[in-house]
This record gives C-alpha cells, structure tokens and sequence, in this order.
C-alpha cells in the first residue's frame, strides 16, 4: 500500500514538473509577444536604422537583393527610413515573430519571404503615394488625372520585372506615356531625355550580377526576420541539441487541447494522491518538493544544452549578429526569471504546506501583503536629488563661460528629417527631438516654394531654349504653394512651414529655460519675410543681439540666460536689417562643407576666411554624396573619438575650439559626448 502510494505521488511530481514546463514554454518561446520584447528591450527598432542600415555588409545585400529588389543606389538605401518606418518595421517584427512561433510550435511549417516582406512593402508603396499625393495637389486639374494613371501603371508593373535587378526598365514606359500626353512633343523629347539619368540613380540597370551578386531566393536568410533567426535556426540549419529537445514540448504548449489535457490529467492524479493519503498536506508537499527536485534540474540542463547567447550566427553581417546575440540575452534572462520563479513558488510550497496551520497562515498572508506593499511603493519613492547649482546647457560649470567658448553640436539641415516626410533626410528625428538628444545649433533652410525658374536656375548647364522651354514646362502643370518654408533642395521633396517649426522651437525654449539655441539659417528668403516668421512665431522676446563688432566679447551662458536673450539667429546671405539677424561670415570662419569622403574633412579655411580675430568657428563634419546624407559615413565620423581628435587639430591650426560642429544624422555616433569631452564637462 506505501508503494503504491509512493507511485501515484511520484507521478504526480512528474506531472506537476511536465504542466510546468508547459506553462513556461507557452508564456515564453511560444507567445510572439516574448519576442518582440525581447526586441524593444535592445532597442531595436531603433538600431535597424543605426546600426544595421549603416553596416557595409548590409548595404551591400541590399544592392544585391535581400529584400527581394535590388537597390543600386545609396541614395535609395538611406532614404529607407522615409519609406519604411518604425510602425511598417514593428508590424515586420510582429510578423516574423508569429510566423517563428507558428513553426516551434507546429501550427505551420514555413513562412515564405514574401509573406514577411509584406509589411515593408506596403510601406514603401503609401509612401510613395504619399508623395503622389501631394504632387498631385498643386498641379492643374487635367495633369493631376494623368497622375492618377501614371500611378495606376505604375501599379501594374509586374513583381518579376522590378526584382529582376532592372528598375529602370519598370519605369521607363508608365513615365514616358505620363509626359508624352503632358506637354507638347518638342519639350516631352527634352523631357524623356533627362528620365535615364533619374531612373538610373532609382535602381540602375541590367541584371542584379552585373556587381557579382545574385538576387535572393525566397528561402535566403532574410533581413526583415533577423530577430528570430537565432532562435529560428532549426528551422534552416537543422535543430540544435537544445532545440531539438524544446520543439516537442512547445508542439504541446501551443497546442490547446493538449495542454487543457495534461492540466486536466495532473489535476486528477494529484486529487487521488492527496485523498489516497492519511497526511494529505504532507503528501502535497512531497509532490511539490519533487516538481521543484525535477524544474532544477530541468533548469541546469537546458542551460548547458541551449547555443550560447553571445555566439556569432554564421553568414550574418556583424551588426544582425550583434543584435541578434542582445534579442538572445535577452530572451534567455526573461526566460530563466520564470524558470526561477517557478521553482522558488514550487520549493516554497514543499517546506511551508506541512508547517503552516489556520493561524500562522493568516499572520503569514498578512506579512506577505505588507512586504509586497512596500516592494510596490518602493520606486514610487523619490530619491533625494544631489544638490546642484542652475544649470546652463545641461551643466553648471557652462554657465561662467562665454557663448563663443562653449563647444556646441550643431544639426545640418535639421529640416530635413524622416520624421516630418523629408526625401534625402538628414535625421531621423524632429528638430525638437534633435534638441531632446542635445542638440544647440540647428542649420535651417528657408524657401519660398519653388517654381520652374527657381528649380531649373541659369547656371545648370542648359541651353538657353531647352531651359525656357522647361521652365515653362514646369509652370504649365504645376502650381507654387504660398508662404515660407523650410527645405532641402525642391521643397517638393520634403517641406515644413517656417512659422510653425519656429513655434516649436519656441514651445521647446520655453519648456527649457536654462538652455541656449543657436539657428544658422540659409536664407533664401527676404529679411522682412524673415523677420515675419520670428514674429508671427513669438520669437522675438528670446532674441540675443550678437556683439555690434563682430570680433568683440560675448556674454556668457549664464547672463543670456538670466537676460532672456536665449536664441541666437544668424543669416548665411542677409546681413539684417534686424539687429538679431547678423551675417554669420562677418562673425564666423568654417571649414569646407561640400565633402564626399570622409578622408576629405579637413581644417582649411573657407567661408568667413582665416579669420583668426573672429570668435565663431563653424566645423562642418558631414559626408554628402548626391545631395543625400550618407549614414554609413555619418555613423563613422560621428563617433566621439573622431570628433574630438578633429576638433583638437582644428583647434590647433586655427586657434579655437569650433563653437559648432554641425554634423549628419545626428541620431548616430554619439556626437553630444563629443561636445562634453570638448567642453570638459560630466
């Protein structure tokens, strides 16, 4: 009879231990949700852009076709971001991340890259009706319904055709229908014969081996999944030791008959150990204290069997490896916090069941509420804050210095961001945003919307009549918006209002009193329409006057901030009249800012002159290759060490530290650590 019951109660703890095993693997590797947080807690949605998209190895699958089309051009590679952002990247994750729970747990068996794509894709293309649209809003009633079938064709492209490497040739004939039946014969030749070179710089042509790379087949490792693809190795590599042991019991957990089954059947068997027994309580204990022998165990060995966390997946470019070993980690330390928890609640029952009576039980429920009570309340409690004197640009010790002695990081063209629709961004954030991550100086460009005159200026290159005549081209089926703006390049390409964009700064200032801001504007705009914006803004009352002589003190941090003199404006062409709008070259020297290598950056003189009496140095620190902002680049030199050891060299041949080191994507690299080294300040 003891026998006996000594085997039910030992098949109770291993049915106990088996319902563990399936609670924990249905709530860890077979919930997507597990996942994704192991994604969002690496941060990386964010280091797809960072780190990923500006990896060579990376950059040079996508021209061959990870994604399914081939992307000749740089340009198009850095202008991913605009066409596929977070949300259109968090639905892919979400995607492969279903899709690998899908197959772990026997639910399906594979998932084609199509299918993964799809939420990229659809991105793409509502950006590019996006773009569409707005074009369509400011042309005339018959070419916005050429538009409309221009799109339709576009539409209609064969899927094969623009993954056979030659995207040109997809678009080459819906484009030049839409401008044959747009404008009149003589200028839709001239037209046509500018398309190639555009549609060149878009995809290139000829077949994807033309550089020695072939596109990918639908079973190639694939970018979009990279984060379950550690995870996700049975599935292309064959199974691991610890995989080919956890699929089965994921198969179950999944599964939700099966578990309801085992819950069931464990629930039965533990019910008749514990009726069968004279000791009912000991008798649960002994269950649980087996369960607990079992989960341990069970625990030590998944550990010693599971692929290391850290090692490198094979075939992966480095910077999908990196992020894939954090997603790991990550998975594994969420996922040995349960296994812990499970044992400790299945221990804990073994040695308080046979001790705990009616009484101390109550007294024990109590003491365990106060306990979690106050491990509740506990972050709740503020910290008591280091005293600290104001600050001044995020530091005391800024505030006893001039404003031309302190070294402050600048944003190129802080417009032109991913996040307010820009082609060919710059950032990916806002320009409140950039000051969040500890911008001072924004590089703007003001515009008036464009017209043919302004697009298609006299020293382009054209001839006299093929200029007038695409001029006039332009102006027939397309008219300018009103008002001011902020762009790069067309303003169709990426525009924000002026008047609003200063209002936020203004909202950011105010919300940040002990913060300067300096704007370098590239003024294609009239001082009085300037002049307008600030005023309309409600910017005027933070305005700094600079020095009446150019090479004269400045006030220190501190005093402008106590003054209200918190903004301070300069104009790259325009020399007032307003006392706030000076001529940054009367002010300033700079290096050279058109630089298409990163070997290029030097420190010679170039706008404002040597100037050695001059107090603003302006080090300009970007790569721009095609009018576009190259990441790769911009991820290289931002980094601190190259920005402090330019900026020291500079320093030494020019005989000041730069004032503004204004700088690309400024979300890469740490460029605002740059500014505290240099600054010399925690």
């Amino acid at each position: 009879m003891g026998g006996g019951r000594r085997a039910v109660d030992g098949v109770a703890a291993v049915l106990l231990f088996a319902l563990t095993v399936l609670a924990f693997a249905r709530l860890t590797f077979a919930d997507p949700a597990s996942y994704t947080r192991a994604l969002r807690a690496v941060d990386g949605y964010d280091r797809a852009y960072d780190e990923i998209l500006t990896d060579p190895v990376v950059r040079a699958e996508l021209r061959a076709g990870a994604l399914g089309i081939p992307l000749r051009s740089d340009v198009v590679i850095d202008n991913l971001p605009l066409l596929v952002p977070r949300p259109a990247l968090e639905a892919a994750g979400d995607r492969a991340a279903t899709a690998l729970t899908s197959y772990l747990t026997g639910r399906t068996g594979s998932v084609s890259r199509q299918e993964l794509l799809r939420p990229l894709a659809h991105s793409a293309q509502a950006a590019g009706e996006r773009q569409l649209t707005a074009l369509r809003a400011d042309a005339e009633p018959r070419t916005a319904e050429r538009l409309d079938e221009l799109a339709r064709d576009l539409k209609e492209v064969p899927a094969e055709q623009w993954r056979s490497g030659d995207a040109s040739a997809a678009l080459r004939p819906p484009l030049n229908a839409f401008v044959t039946d747009t404008w009149d014969p003589r200028t839709a030749a001239r037209i046509n014969g500018v398309l190639d070179p555009l549609l060149q710089v878009l995809g290139g042509s000829g077949s994807p081996s033309d550089d020695g790379a072939k596109p990918p087949s639908p079973s190639a490792p694939l970018l979009a999944a990279a984060p379950a693809a550690r995870v996700a190795a049975p599935a292309s590599a064959g199974p691991t030791v610890g995989f080919g042991y956890l699929r089965p019991v994921l198969i179950v957990a999944g599964s939700g008959p099966a578990f309801i089954a085992v819950l069931l059947v464990t629930a039965a068997v533990g019910l008749l150990a514990v009726r069968s027994s004279a000791a009912p309580v000991r008798t649960a204990a002994t269950v649980c204290a087996g369960a607990a022998v079992l989960a341990s165990g069970a625990g030590l060995l998944a550990w010693a069997l599971l692929p290391a966390p850290a090692e490198p997946a094979p075939g992966l470019p480095p910077s999908v490896g990196a992020l894939l070993a954090d997603v790991t980690a990550r998975l594994y330390a969420a996922a040995a916090e349960r296994w812990a928890l499970a044992v400790v609640a299945l221990t804990a029952a073994a040695v308080l069941l046979p001790t705990l009576h009616r009484r101390s039980r109550r007294r024990s429920l109590a003491a365990g509420t106060l306990v979690a009570a106050q491990l509740a309340l506990l972050p709740a409690v503020p910290p008591t804050a280091a005293a600290a004197g104001p600050l001044c640009d995020g530091s005391a010790e800024l505030c006893d210095r001039p404003y031309d002695r302190v070294v402050q990081i600048g944003a190129h063209n802080a417009m032109a961001t991913v996040a307010d629709g820009f082609l060919n961004a710059h950032h990916d954030q806002t320009i409140t945003g950039q000051l969040d991550r500890g911008v001072r100086a924004l590089l703007l460009d003001t515009h008036y919307w464009e017209t043919g005159e302004t697009l298609l200026p006299p020293g382009l290159g054209l001839r006299g009549p093929t200029r007038d005549t695409l001029v006039r081209a332009v102006d027939d089926v397309v008219t300018a918006r009103r008002g001011t703006w902020l762009c790069h390049g067309p303003c169709r390409l990426g525009a924000s209002g002026l008047t609003a964009q200063l209002r936020a700064i203004g909202r950011w200032l105010d919300a940040h009193p002990r913060d300067v801001v300096t704007l370098i504007v590239q003024d294609g705009i009239t001082p009085a329409a300037t002049e307008r914006a600030f005023r309309e803004a409600g910017l005027t009352r933070l305005l700094a006057r600079p020095p009446a002589d150019p090479t004269g003190p400045w006030p220190t941090l501190g005093t402008m901030i106590r003054r209200g003199q918190r903004l301070v404006v300069f104009a790259e062409q325009a020399d007032g009249p307003m006392p706030w709008y000076p001529n940054l070259y009367r002010y300033a020297t700079e290096t050279p800012y058109q630089i298409a290598d990163p070997e290029q950056l030097d420190c010679a003189p170039n706008r404002g002159g040597a100037g050695h009496a001059k107090r603003i140095f302006l080090l300009n620190h970007f790569v721009t290759r095609d009018r576009s902002a190259d990441r790769a680049a911009a991820a290289r030199i931002n980094q601190p060490e190259f920005i402090v050891g330019r900026a020291r060299l500079c320093a030494r041949l020019r005989g000041r530290l730069p004032t503004v080191i204004a700088v690309n994507h400024v979300q890469l690299g740490d460029a605002v650590e740059a500014a505290r080294r240099l600054n010399r300040v925690s």
